[in-house]
Order: C-alpha cells, then structure tokens, then sequence
C-alpha cells in the first residue's frame, strides 16, 4: 500500500494553484472562438453584398424591362391575332399564332442570357426554381394565345398574372441575400 496520506496528495494538487493557468486558456478559447464567427459572419455578408451589388441590383432594370416587354408582346400579339382570327385561314394564322408566340421566346431567351445565366452559374440551387417560373410564364402565354384569349379582359387578366408572376420572381431573386449558401 501507498504510504500517501489524504493531506499529502491534497497539498500537491492544488486548483488554487492553476487558476491563472485555466483562466489564460479560457481566455484564448474565446479569443479563437469570436475570431471564427467574425470570419464567418464577415464571409457571408461579403457574399450577400456580392450578390446584391453584382448580380441583382444591375439585373432589376432589366427584370422589369423583361415583364414589361412580355405583357407589350402580349398585349400587340392579342390585338394582331383578334384582327386576323377572321381574316386568314386557318393555316396561315396559325402560322401567324406559332410567330406571335416565337417572339415571346425570343424575349426570354435574351432574359435568359442577360439575367437569368449568371445568377444560376453563381447560384446553382436556384436553377430549378427560376426555371419553372420561366417554363410556367411561357406555358402560360403560349395557353393564353392558343385559346384565343384576345378579349381586352383576356390581356388585362394576363397582365394581371404577370405582376403576380414578377413578384414571384423578385421573391426567389431576393432568397440568397437572406439565407445560407
């Protein structure tokens, strides 16, 4: 047996005696621990910054520019194709139908190269949804002047629906300035 006695082992190890010792390793604990938060929270607002100043705010005017050109398309195409319902055969106004519809998407090809293109490059997560809303605003106009929607009503509840449609767009648009990448 150990010839130690309680007193002994008591006054070797004495917490007293390392108090500044821990209290220095807290100390540098903390110190690392804040440098690492400060590094990530600075990180991430660099890159909500980014993508704000880079790749939205020179965007929104074409955005708008984008929605305002689609419910002008819209709006011509329905007053050209109400004209010409009567006029043509059938053939040649759907042949009429087919370009009307053709210059949509030719508007949204040039929205998808000047807009749409960077923002997914940087941010692929965001691919599927902006296409949905996109493939969903051309399904819906291509449906609309199918289905001879060329009624003054028609083209006000289409621009209707793209004010929906845009705020839709600008909701998705905004969702990486507010969540992690």
């Amino acid at each position: 047996m150990c010839d130690c006695s309680k007193e002994a082992i008591e006054s070797s190890f004495q917490f007293k005696d390392y108090y500044p010792l821990i209290s220095s390793a807290v100390v540098i604990l903390l110190f690392i621990v804040d440098r690492v938060l400060s590094y990530k929270i600075r990180k991430k607002e660099v890159e909500r910054n980014w993508y704000f100043k880079v790749l939205l705010e020179p965007n929104l005017e074409k955005i708008n520019t984008f929605f305002l050109d689609v419910e002008k398309q819209y709006e011509t195409s329905a007053i050209k194709l109400k004209d010409l319902v009567s006029k043509l055969s059938h053939s040649e106004y759907i042949k009429t139908q087919s370009l009307e519809i053709n210059s949509f998407k030719e508007i949204k090809r040039r929205f998808d190269l000047e807009v749409i293109k960077p923002i997914i490059t940087r941010y692929p997560f965001m691919n599927e949804n902006i296409s949905i809303k996109t493939e969903d605003l051309q399904n819906y106009y291509t449906v609309q002047i199918d289905n001879l929607k060329l009624e003054q009503d028609d083209i006000n509840e289409f621009s209707k629906s793209l004010y929906n449609v845009k705020a839709e767009w600008l909701d998705l648009l905004y969702k990486p300035l507010g969540s992690e990448k």
